[in-house]
């Protein structure tokens, strides 16, 4: 099991949390702030099967292509992925 973790702009993270909904895959949304925009961000957080990473790391570079790079910034999303020994869901 993957968690992964997408830092992108409010527009963005709702098309990626948008898309991967539509391919039955939940994902979960923070507001967040830091050092890598001074614009609001949001990161999408989706914890999945490992055979799923591919396909999600493809939709969020899809939808991320389609936007301008702000300026300052050297991506339009940041995708951090960690191993997970178990996910619990009550």
């Amino acid at each position: 099991m993957k968690f992964l973790f997408a830092i992108s702009n409010e527009k963005l993270s709702e098309d990626i949390t948008r898309e991967l909904l539509n391919v039955n895959i939940a994902a979960r949304k923070l507001n967040s702030s830091g050092f890598f925009s001074q614009n609001k961000s949001v990161t999408t957080i989706v914890a999945i099967e490992d055979e799923k990473l591919d396909q999600v790391l493809e939709i969020i570079k899809s939808l991320s292509e389609s936007y301008d790079i702000e300026e300052g910034h050297s991506a339009r999303s940041h995708i951090f992925v960690l191993d997970s020994e178990e996910c619990y869901k009550f």
